[in-house]
């Protein structure tokens, strides 16, 4: 039996972008002077944008 609070997560498969829902908060990476570079702070990500695993980016740079 699950209390209140419970949530289920289940992960996509590798190959598969995702797309995010309303209220999404979180660290981000931002690429500065050929770094990856953790926020400090949460940032409010868009509804609506894609989220997609490393291999799809092309750039071996591209991976934090």
């Amino acid at each position: 039996m699950c209390g209140g609070g419970c949530a289920r997560t289940v992960l996509v498969p590798e190959g598969a972008p995702i797309r995010i829902g309303p209220n999404a908060n979180a660290h981000v990476y931002t690429f500065r002077d050929g770094d990856w570079v953790l926020s400090a702070n949460r940032v409010t990500v868009p509804e609506g944008w894609y989220v997609v695993p490393p291999s799809f980016v092309d750039s071996p740079d591209a991976r934090p």
